[in-house]
């Protein structure tokens, strides 16, 4: 694990200092903040789903049970003509596991959109600065934007590592 996020963390320390120095201080502050919210909800919606993720094993673990008593106690079902009351509790607990299994998708699924929406609010505040800096103060140039941009989107890919890592 150690070697999992040492390499995520000095990559983040380098980027932010770097972007600090080279670029602009507000572009490092940005990415620091960007990168401490994405981590703060990445935790939150994890822990939310970890509990979700328990109820649905609990609802296929009943599924799955209810399969098993039908087909133990089969003789006992055909002898009182039971089938449409076992296959009624069967179809409950299926209808319960699938409920369940589609709240955790919906949860992983809104947890991704918000994380695609922070790592790209992240960079639109950091073209603005940027943009800023090419047309208002005339510090830096095109290519600039265009490293800056290069250099963001490499940085992303540890940082969404790093989201799918925890969840």
């Amino acid at each position: 694990m150690l070697f999992s996020f040492l390499p995520i963390l000095t990559d983040l320390t380098v980027a932010i200092l770097y972007l600090s120095t080279v670029f602009n201080p507000w572009l490092g502050l940005i990415v620091f903040l960007q990168v401490v919210f994405y981590v703060l909800v990445t935790f939150h919606f994890t822990k939310e789903k970890s509990s979700l993720q328990r109820d649905m094993n609990e609802a296929d673990n009943l599924q799955r049970q209810r399969v098993v008593e039908s087909l133990q106690n089969f003789a006992t079902v055909k002898y009182f003509t039971n089938e449409s009351y076992e296959s009624l509790k069967y179809k409950s607990a299926v209808q319960g596991y699938q409920k369940q299994q589609t709240i955790v998708e919906q949860r992983i699924y809104q947890l991704q959109i918000v994380q695609v929406f922070i790592l790209n609010g992240g960079l639109l505040l950091c073209s603005i600065v940027c943009a800023w800096m090419i047309v208002d103060e005339r510090t830096l140039d095109v290519g600039d934007y265009v490293l800056l941009a290069a250099y963001l989107a490499q940085l992303y890919g540890p940082v969404f590592y790093l989201g799918t890592y925890y969840s």
